[in-house]
C-alpha cells in the first residue's frame, strides 16, 4: 500500500482509510465480528488509517475499534485513528449539515 505524508512532514498514512461509521448500525444492523473482519482485512492490505467519531452510534464505532485492538494488541502501533470532535449530543449548537 502506498503511503502519504499527513501534512508536509507528518506521519505516513494510507490514501485509503477505513470509515468506521458502518461499525455502529448507521447503515443497518452490523455484527462486531464483521467490523473486526474489516479491520483485519485492512491491516492485511496495508491500510493504516481509521476514521471514526463519537457520534457514530454514540461511541459504538470507537468501542468496536477498541475491542479489536484489545484482541490484536500488535495492531495498535499499525493504525492511525482520526476521530472528529465538537459534534456531541450535549453541545448546545450543532453544525448545519
Amino acid at each position: 500500500m502506498q503511503l502519504r505524508n499527513l501534512g508536509q512532514n507528518g506521519t505516513l498514512v494510507s490514501p485509503i482509510g477505513i470509515g468506521a461509521m458502518s461499525f455502529s448500525d448507521f447503515y443497518g444492523p452490523v455484527e462486531e465480528s464483521g467490523s473486526h473482519a474489516i479491520l483485519e482485512c485492512g491491516l492485511e492490505m496495508g491500510i493504516n488509517h481509521i476514521d471514526t467519531s463519537y457520534v457514530y452510534g454514540l461511541g459504538e464505532s470507537e468501542r468496536v475499534i477498541g475491542s479489536f485492538l484489545k484482541a490484536h494488541p500488535d495492531a495498535r502501533s499499525r493504525f492511525h485513528i482520526a476521530t472528529k470532535a465538537a459534534i456531541h449530543p450535549r453541545c448546545k449548537r450543532q453544525p448545519d449539515f
